[in-house]
């Protein structure tokens, strides 16, 4: 059997079982293996957030939506990646309905799809606070790179 989830899914039944009672006890005593798959974009190996890794690059979310019915922006496929690469943001799943809907709002006025517009759009699918929370986390994970470009 092969079970693929979140590392909380393994949390939440260690909590239960530290607790004294075993919620879902049969799955619990069969999880051999638990990875964590993101741990490398926030440095879950020992080191600090500085030392994560993307988990895609630019180009991956090129290609990724290199076949849809609009071309990207360049500033459009940065805040994919951003945001694909921002830890529980939700990942490539968050960023294609983010560019089905993009594309469904605005095929009919642009050839391409822009930031903006991918913005805008993100506006729509989450609450005000929400969006603003996550602006300001893809602000945080911009801050350390553009303070080592311009030290480099």
């Amino acid at each position: 059997m092969l079970w693929s989830g979140t590392t909380d899914l393994v949390a939440y039944l260690e909590r239960g079982q530290a607790r004294g009672h075993e919620p879902l006890a049969q799955i619990r005593r069969r999880i051999g293996i638990a990875r964590n798959l993101a741990e490398r974009a926030d440095g879950g190996d020992g080191g600090g957030p500085d030392d994560g890794e993307p988990l895609y690059s630019v180009d991956e979310i090129r290609r990724v939506f290199a076949r849809g019915k609009m071309r990207l922006a360049p500033e459009a496929v940065r805040y994919l990646w951003l945001l694909a690469n921002l830890p529980d943001s939700g990942g490539l799943g968050t960023c294609r309905n983010l560019v089905v809907m993009a594309t469904k709002v605005n095929e009919s006025a642009a050839a391409t799809l822009t930031e903006a517009m991918l913005r805008g759009v993100h506006r729509l699918l989450v609450s005000t606070r929400d969006y603003g929370l996550l602006q300001a986390r893809m602000r945080e994970q911009t801050q350390p790179a553009q303070a080592a470009a311009m030290a480099g």
